[in-house]
């Protein structure tokens, strides 16, 4: 037992001599970041009047920089693929701690999972993991039994697998990042069919999952007390537009919000050409779907009170 203690005792020592190192290694990760959009976020250096959030469909449907030469109001998008309404709460509470607060949210949701679990939306932790040298980012990762509560301690413990990619490793050919935060696609998915679904008009709160209903309600509700005019946003999709799945959004929300779904008499959404697959639109199909954003907003109908 003597011999036991006395080797966990070295091992600590150990890792107290070295976890400088691991703090190294993780700020080595953040300077070779990509994607830097977080790191701005947690800088403060992010302040914009129109704020988009969302998932790959407020990512690569909506061109911040667009509505910014339009408007002639700061833009910028802080929409992340493959994230879920947590993530989204978790960005706009960040935002609003480390920013001046924006004046205007558009909240891209997503058709019609947005409320239900799905193994393409997720909270991303992977996008925090090179940022954990930060206690306020290390405490989420914790929370999400991500890393393990000791590395509130040593940063020996908040390494991740995904931390030891290359800083040089080749991105996504569809997550090319403008300034402006979004990430437009100017090509087809390789060897993808397109067939339009004009059938998906139902829609059952069955397989719900209630937090994701409470993260829409916290993001409504920290809009509200903060003062910022919220939006939901519909995208289209290269299927039929879901009245139902709106409606359900609305019971939850309330009609008092603003709302924004996309003119479901332009022909050029049920034309291929204009999407990369059935869920996003290209570049040339995204100009277009901003476009009409933009005048949503320069009209008297955007100015709902939440």
């Amino acid at each position: 037992m003597k011999l036991f203690l006395k080797n966990i005792l070295i091992l600590f020592i150990i890792i107290l001599v070295l976890d400088p190192a691991f703090l190294f290694l993780l700020k080595y990760q953040e300077n070779h970041l990509y994607d830097t959009r977080l790191q701005k976020l947690m800088d403060g250096k992010i302040n914009t009047d129109i704020l988009i959030l969302g998932s790959s469909r407020g990512a690569r449907n909506i061109i911040a920089a667009q509505i910014q030469d339009s408007l002639h109001e700061s833009c910028y998008n802080l929409s992340y693929p493959g994230s879920n309404l947590d993530f989204h709460q978790f960005i706009l509470q960040t935002f609003l701690k480390k920013n001046k607060k924006p004046k205007t949210i558009l909240l891209t949701i997503d058709d019609s999972m947005a409320l239900k679990d799905n193994a393409s939306l997720n909270f991303r932790n992977d996008v925090l993991y090179p940022l954990a040298q930060h206690k306020y980012i290390n405490d989420v990762l914790i929370q999400n039994n991500e890393n393990p509560f000791i590395s509130k301690y040593l940063y020996t413990f908040r390494l991740e697998k995904s931390m030891f990619k290359k800083a040089d490793e080749t991105v996504g050919a569809t997550d090319s990042l403008w300034n402006c935060g979004s990430m437009p696609i100017v090509f087809t998915k390789p060897n993808y069919t397109f067939q339009y679904n004009e059938h998906d008009t139902l829609y059952s709160k069955v397989e719900e999952n209630p937090k994701r209903v409470e993260n829409l309600k916290q993001i409504q509700s920290i809009c509200k007390q903060n003062n910022i005019h919220l939006i939901f946003v519909f995208p289209p999709n290269y299927k039929v537009y879901n009245s139902a799945f709106e409606a359900r959004i609305k019971s939850i929300t309330g009609e008092s919000i603003s709302y924004f779904v996309y003119n479901r008499s332009e022909l050029r959404y049920t034309d291929s050409t204009y999407y990369y697959d059935m869920g996003h639109l290209k570049l040339n199909g995204a100009r277009i779907f901003t476009n009409e954003l933009i005048e949503y907003l320069r009209s008297p109908a955007s100015n709902k009170a939440n």
